[in-house]
């Protein structure tokens, strides 16, 4: 059974903060998938999440380590009815989305 997974924003300051420190390589796909999913954020109307199986930069890894620095979460229809929208703070615990991505 697939579930719909949507990563939002956890922290824009945050986001904005670890941005400016991340260099090459690893640090680079990290920015765009990140980048990816604020843009999806900040461009709908109703601040919804971006589903991730629409991202043109998916990576597990690089959601993973996103998820770790506390810069998105990733929501699932096994935690919330609609997981495009975050209504709330949740407290899922990193494992959790780890394994529902």
């Amino acid at each position: 059974m697939m579930f719909a997974l949507a990563a939002v924003v956890k922290n824009i300051r945050s986001v904005a903060c670890n941005m400016n420190n991340w260099g090459g390589g690893n640090g680079m796909k990290k920015e765009t998938a990140l980048n990816e999913i604020v843009k999806h954020y900040i461009k709908s109307h109703d601040f919804n999440g971006l589903p991730v199986y629409s991202m043109e930069y998916y990576d597990y890894n690089i959601l993973c380590e996103l998820i770790d620095e506390g810069l998105i979460e990733v929501l699932s229809e096994k935690e919330v009815i609609n997981p495009h929208i975050k209504a709330f703070d949740l407290y899922i615990p990193v494992d959790q989305q780890k394994e529902n991505i």
